[in-house]
């Protein structure tokens, strides 16, 4: 599976990172032999085929690799459990597209399409859904979590010719924990699956997530695992998967800069993630957004009663001199409403 690869150049007070994007996830001549060309099979003896006749050919027959599996993708079948045939290609060639045929005991089931194949790899043939097998997969609000990793104050411009800066707002950085639940049960009485495969990919939310869970993963690339399990008859098995996101949170307004004093703070307190100091910082922050507001609903002529009412609780964060000003302009507002009222009743 190709990865990136990114260069990192060190000098004495400067990082400089080097993406090469044009190179990212590609493949080199050698890896693309035998896909970027016409694949050609040589026979042991020449056949004419003449005009208007078809003819099957046997060209060659090669022993493979290949287990019966029983495997869930939501991306496919979001209910059902597939029938496949896990193939791989151990003929040392490389295997041309086309269709292939899958016979159960001599019976044919399915005719599927079939992707080229270097040698080594491995493919999932569907043939079917299977109906003893049964999944439920979820996400419950109880085993996802968010942890803080730190905090920063975010500064922003106030003065551009003296290029003076205030403090604006928070920075959390946050890693962002999900887990997924599957729970898998084999309704057989007789019949157990040797083989049963979970193909979870991993939320592309938040930057994109990581699959973290190690346990019975037998194939992981960026953004996707594969899981293996075996189950017996009339078994059941809660498996989950975990994920993780690393996501940064910015918070300016003063309602939320509130709330985050209010439910994570006391936390952040005894895993000693914040201080007196930055907590002091927020709290004037959020004071200035109050009496910003204010003052520029002063200047737009824009006060409302129901503004009113909602600064009424924040008395604390907002001077006396400048709520009572605010609610003396709402008065006089409702005075010159008033009178244009009576002056178009009378003309």
């Amino acid at each position: 599976e190709p990865t990136a690869c990114k260069r990192r150049k060190i000098t004495t007070n400067v990082n400089v990172v080097d993406d090469d994007d044009e190179n990212y996830e590609s493949i080199d001549s050698s890896q693309m032999s035998g896909l970027s060309e016409h694949v050609v099979y040589k026979i042991d003896s020449p056949v004419s085929i003449k005009s208007h006749e078809s003819v099957l050919i046997t060209i060659n027959k090669w022993q493979m690799d290949a287990h019966l599996v029983l495997y869930y993708d939501p991306k496919i079948n979001d209910l059902n459990v597939i029938k496949a045939v896990h193939l791989r290609n151990n003929s040392g060639i490389v295997l041309a597209p086309g269709s292939v045929a899958a016979l159960d005991h001599g019976r044919f089931v399915a005719q599927c399409a079939f992707t080229p194949m270097l040698p080594n790899d491995d493919q999932l043939i569907n043939y079917g859904l299977d109906s003893t097998v049964s999944i439920l997969r979820t996400t419950p609000l109880a085993l996802q979590e968010v942890h803080t990793e730190s905090i920063g104050i975010i500064y922003s411009e106030v003065d551009k010719v003296n290029l003076n800066v205030a403090p604006n707002g928070i920075d959390l950085q946050q890693i962002y924990i999900k887990r997924t639940r599957y729970l898998i049960k084999n309704n057989s009485l007789d019949r157990s699956v040797d083989k049963f495969y979970i193909d979870h990919v991993a939320d592309p939310s938040l930057g994109g997530y990581l699959v973290t869970t190690q346990t019975n993963c037998i194939k992981s690339v960026m953004g996707f695992s594969r899981f293996e399990l075996k189950l017996e008859p009339q078994q059941e098995i809660e498996f989950i998967v975990d994920e993780q996101a690393k996501h940064s949170k910015k918070i300016f307004q003063a309602s939320g800069l509130e709330s985050f004093l209010e439910r994570q703070v006391p936390e952040l307190i005894q895993l000693k993630l914040i201080d007196e100091k930055t907590i002091d910082l927020l709290e004037k922050i959020i004071k200035y957004k109050y009496v910003e507001q204010v003052l520029r609903h002063m200047i737009d002529s824009k006060i409302t009663d129901s503004q009113i009412r909602t600064w009424t609780p924040k008395r604390d964060l907002i001077p006396t001199s400048l709520f009572d000003k605010s609610v003396a302009i709402l008065d006089t507002q409702v005075n010159i409403r008033q009178l244009e009222t009576k002056i178009k009743s009378r003309e």
